[in-house]
């Protein structure tokens, strides 16, 4: 034991050699320790467990294999990888690409619905669709039927005038006010009641409709616009002996009544 007597120079100052040796093994005991454990843990990493920080997602120290499995099984769960097809019909609905008319997409629909038993009545269906591509205004029941189609192969593919489709056309059509029947001016007993040698004199009366102004003819030339239901009118300047054509129209509104006619001949 004489060997360890005596002092030694360390960067530190002088110190005994026999408490130089002791802090020499304490050091080599302890990096045994460390190296023992990391070994245990199946890791090739610098990282001492002990002195890392502890992961609050993980509760393991940063870096730790344990800490590793936890962060990776904490991935697998958050987006699990997409599961093997199988066999039988697909619950993903297909696309609406390809199709290059509204036809097509009404037949791939009812198929579709048809096969995979999405649909009670086909026709029913088929009636429900028809209106929606072209626009037409649908029920609340064929709304309904349109939306399922429209989830199983998107829209109408091609657009109709005022967006119908793809929209559905909820809008009910405006009733229609009956129009009330046309008044029809009619001229009763038409004749010649009055001539001279250069005028011819007409009387005649109104059916249950009178007018409200009537229009005179002379020769199938128009002569005279008369306000109000006259009941005569006199065709003046006209040569003696002669032969006139006397027409009569009465007006209602923006109705025209029926010509009626008479000819008669100067005196």
């Amino acid at each position: 034991m004489a060997g360890l007597e005596g002092t030694v120079k360390t960067p530190l100052g002088t110190v005994q050699k026999k408490t130089l040796l002791i802090g020499v093994g304490a050091v080599a005991l302890f990096g045994g320790i460390v190296w023992y454990r990391q070994r245990n843990l199946g890791g090739s990493s610098d990282v001492v467990a002990e002195d890392a920080p502890i992961n609050p997602a993980t509760g393991y120290p940063y870096g730790s294999p344990e800490d590793a499995a936890a962060l990776q099984s904490q991935a697998a769960y958050v987006s699990p990888a997409a599961g093997g097809g199988g066999g039988g019909s697909s619950n993903i609905p297909p696309s609406n690409v390809g199709f290059t008319s509204n036809g097509q997409w009404v037949q791939a629909v009812i198929e579709y619905m048809t096969s995979n038993s999405l649909v009670e009545d086909p026709a029913q269906l088929s009636s429900a669709l028809g209106k929606y591509v072209t626009g037409a205004y649908v029920t609340d029941a064929e709304q309904s039927l349109i939306q399922q189609a429209i989830a199983v192969q998107g829209h109408a593919p091609v657009a109709g005038p005022n967006g119908y489709p793809p929209s559905i056309n909820k809008t009910p059509n405006a009733p229609t006010t009956p129009t009330a029947p046309t008044a029809i001016t009619n001229v009763s007993g038409l004749k010649l009641t009055g001539s001279t040698t250069t005028s011819l004199t007409f009387g005649w009366g109104w059916g249950a409709v009178k007018p409200d102004y009537i229009l005179v003819y002379r020769d199938n030339t128009p002569v005279a616009n008369v306000k109000g239901a006259a009941t005569s009118y006199t065709l003046k300047g006209l040569k003696s002996k002669t032969a006139y054509i006397f027409q009569v129209r009465g007006v209602k509104g923006t109705t025209i009544g029926p010509t009626y006619t008479v000819t008669a001949k100067t005196r």
